[in-house]
């Protein structure tokens, strides 16, 4: 499901580019390729074979997961694209104040957006939530790397120092 959802989200990515560009508007190829490496990165992640041991496999994974694919996705800059390639409307107005409204800002004020990395990670290892999910008993597989794929972007996205919904 992990890598259908990251994949549907570089299709309709890549049509939102196209779109773009069709109208007439610049947009620089490099951030397209960058969101849809991510995108595959994650469904990759989510599906795909990593070569080495079960921990090293494990880890490599968290690092794609954490680190690459948050990484290429904020690169791909897809709120700015979002806003210039919806059509004039209530879902284009509605795009700008709900990225600055007060709860957004909070998920992606630094400190918080650090604890709440740091945070998922203990629970995930220092609880037992780590073997119910690796033996697939009470939590599924892929409900694993969520917290990186949730907190993530808000850690990457606070490291730039200009925010996606500029142009």
């Amino acid at each position: 499901m992990a890598a259908s959802a990251a994949l549907l989200a570089a299709i309709a990515h890549l049509l939102a580019a196209v779109r773009l560009r069709h109208r007439g508007d610049a947009r620089p190829w490099p951030r397209d390729m960058s969101f849809t490496a991510g995108a595959v990165l994650l469904a990759w992640a989510a599906v795909g074979g990593v070569p080495g041991r079960p921990f090293t496999a494990h880890m490599v994974r968290h690092l794609m997961v954490g680190m690459a694919a948050p990484l290429l996705l904020v690169i791909g800059r897809p709120l700015t694209l979002a806003r210039r390639a919806l059509a004039p409307g209530r879902a284009r107005r509605g795009l700008l104040p709900l990225t600055h409204s007060r709860p957004v800002g909070l998920l992606v004020f630094p400190p918080l957006a650090g604890l709440l990395d740091a945070g998922g990670l203990w629970l995930l290892y220092r609880t037992q939530l780590f073997p119910e999910s690796a033996h697939g008993r009470k939590v599924s597989v892929p409900a694993r790397p969520t917290t990186s794929r949730l907190v993530g972007p808000l850690v990457v996205r606070r490291r730039r120092r200009r925010p996606d919904t500029r142009r």
